[in-house]
């Protein structure tokens, strides 16, 4: 886009100037700063944030559901009422057996037919969950990592296709740390937080709730979840803080993929 800009740009220069003597039109520039986001009655000397987020937040105030609320997370919403709106309207509508409108609703009102969810229950769990009862080794593990993969349970780390970090005009494949039921370390680890603290024990005790729910007797839905947090709280030790997340750098370590299968034997 920057290209076809810079090429027009000369051209539109002289078309103009070739107009010599015609009205004259201004062009006007706006800001894209929305200043009701500020709040202007804070020196943001003494409190910049209060003073660049306040009229937002007062717009915007943060619910149950989030633990942060920013434009992004606008946006989100935004394109998942447009993407509902949109299914709804097509799922009363007919298509040809097999075309990618009629795949979508298929599996729109697949999903939203709880009845059938509700009669089915465990079942389509029991084969990925019998699959990992066979591991028996560290060596079994990757082969079984990747099939989790493929159904978008992210073991141990996530990857995604995006540019390289330091050569825009190159896509490559990204590795990140992923793997924690509680999304984030602290969760794990602090011991001073009370609220974080109460969390851990909420979740052990979902975990072993939804274990007997499966069928696990009560025994052993304990046992399996104190594994749980005794490996996802070993996986939350060696992740990088928020803070160590938000410099570059410190994230950008570039291997070919010979460097790959040399540092992670087993994994192809």
């Amino acid at each position: 886009m920057k290209k076809i800009m810079l090429t027009l740009l000369p051209a539109t220069i002289i078309s103009m100037a070739s107009c010599g003597g015609g009205e004259k039109q201004t062009n006007v520039v706006e800001s894209g700063i929305d200043k009701t986001n500020l709040d202007t009655t804070v020196d943001p000397r003494n409190d910049f944030y209060q003073f660049a987020c306040g009229g937002w937040m007062k717009k915007n105030p943060l619910t149950g559901e989030y633990a942060r609320y920013g434009s992004f997370e606008q946006v989100g919403e935004l394109n998942k009422q447009q993407m509902k709106s949109l299914i709804e309207d097509l799922s009363t509508k007919q298509f040809e057996k097999g075309s990618v409108g009629d795949k979508l609703c298929t599996l729109y009102n697949l999903y939203m037919d709880s009845t059938k969810l509700n009669a089915i229950g465990k079942t389509p769990l029991t084969e990925d969950l019998r699959a990992i009862d066979t591991v028996k080794s560290k060596e079994q593990l990757p082969a079984l990592i990747a099939d989790l993969h493929k159904i978008d349970v992210n073991v141990f780390f996530a990857f995604y296709i995006g540019a390289d970090d330091k050569n825009s005009k190159m896509n490559m494949l990204h590795t990140y740390q992923s793997g924690l039921s509680l999304g984030s370390r602290d969760y794990y680890l602090s011991k001073k937080d009370t609220s974080m603290v109460k969390i851990r024990e909420q979740f052990i005790a979902h975990v072993g709730r939804m274990l007997q729910l499966f069928g696990y007797s009560a025994e052993d839905a304990k046992k399996c979840t104190e594994d749980v947090m005794k490996i996802e709280t070993a996986l939350a030790e060696s992740f990088y803080t928020k803070e160590q997340l938000r410099v570059p750098n410190d994230n950008y370590h570039k291997i070919s993929y010979s460097q790959f299968k040399e540092d992670f034997v087993g994994f192809d």
